[in-house]
C-alpha cells in the first residue's frame, strides 16, 4: 500500500508541474537575494570555470562536460556527457526525518536538440 501512495504522490507532482514546464519556454533567472534560504546556484556561464557557483559550494564534475548557447539568445549552459555528472555538497542539515535530506527542491532550465 505505501508503494501505491508514493506512486501517486509522484503522479501529483508530475501533473502539477506539467503546466509549468509546458507554459515556461524562457530561461529564468532568479535574485538570489529575494531567496534566503538558498543554498546553491550554479548559472554555467564562466567558460573557464562551469562549476563555478553563484551562491553555495562550486560543484565537483565527474566526467565531461562543455559550455553551450543556452535556450535564449546571449544565455549559456553545460552539455554533460553520458555517464557524466556533478557532485554537489549542499550543506543543508537532515530533515524530513532520520540523518538524510529528503526535503529539497530543483529548479533548473533545459534545451531540447
Amino acid at each position: 500500500m505505501k508503494s501505491i501512495f508514493i506512486a501517486f504522490k509522484k503522479l501529483v507532482v508530475i501533473c502539477l508541474l506539467t503546466p509549468f514546464i509546458l507554459f515556461s519556454l524562457n530561461a529564468q533567472d532568479l535574485n538570489p537575494s529575494q531567496q534566503p534560504h538558498l543554498k546553491g546556484y550554479w548559472k554555467f556561464q564562466n567558460a573557464s570555470n562551469l562549476t563555478k557557483a553563484t551562491v553555495g559550494n562550486d560543484l565537483i564534475l565527474v566526467g565531461n562536460h562543455q559550455w553551450v548557447n543556452g535556450p535564449q539568445s546571449g544565455d549559456t549552459a553545460s552539455r554533460i556527457a553520458i555517464g557524466s555528472y556533478y557532485k554537489c555538497y549542499h550543506q543543508i542539515a537532515a530533515n524530513g526525518g532520520g540523518n538524510m535530506v529528503n526535503r529539497y527542491t530543483l529548479m533548473y532550465d533545459f534545451k531540447i536538440l
